[in-house]
């Protein structure tokens, strides 16, 4: 029947986030931190209809899918952060590769 199914559902996704909050490299207290890092991949990368679609089913709480979406959440702070961080500023390149000369 369609409620054994959503109550299987239920508990799969329950055993998800407890073994999420369990992971000491992605869980416990990293999971607000990591938490922001896989929505920061998901609003750079997902659509708008995938992002509603993880929330809505819950497959967001996929401890391999969360782990994958935190690791592009990653990738992506850290291009962030070598480009400058986004502000528009390009350093003047002789100064980055000849930093001692005058």
């Amino acid at each position: 029947s369609s409620d054994a199914h959503l109550k299987a559902w239920n508990t799969q996704v329950n055993q998800w986030t407890a073994d999420l909050k369990k992971d000491t490299e992605f869980g416990g207290a990293n999971l607000k931190a990591n938490s922001g890092l896989a929505v920061k991949a998901l609003q750079h990368f997902g659509s708008p209809e995938l992002r509603q679609y993880l929330d809505s089913t819950k497959l967001v709480n996929n401890p391999e899918l969360f782990k994958m979406l935190v690791r592009i959440g990653r990738v992506v702070g850290e291009d962030k952060f070598l480009d400058g961080g986004g502000s528009g500023a390009q350093p003047d390149r002789a100064k980055v590769l000849y930093p001692n000369m005058k």
